[in-house]
């Protein structure tokens, strides 16, 4: 488990490399469709596994960003 000081490096990393490479706009966008896609796949889920890794680490780590 990452820790919340490593996390930030790691946002401020992707936040200064993704803005170079595409407008905020976008990265916000992208983000956005991460989480509705780690939520649609949590909805269908048959198994607690996918929802851990599905709702708990994609939707998790994708907000911590």
């Amino acid at each position: 488990m990452l820790n919340p000081e490593c996390c930030l490096l790691l946002a401020l990393l992707v936040m200064t490399v993704g803005v170079k490479m595409t407008s905020c706009r976008n990265l916000v966008f992208i983000g956005a469709l991460i989480c509705s896609l780690s939520y649609v796949i949590s909805s269908q889920a048959k198994s607690i596994n996918v929802v851990l890794v599905s709702y708990g680490i994609i939707t998790g780590k994708n907000n911590i960003a």
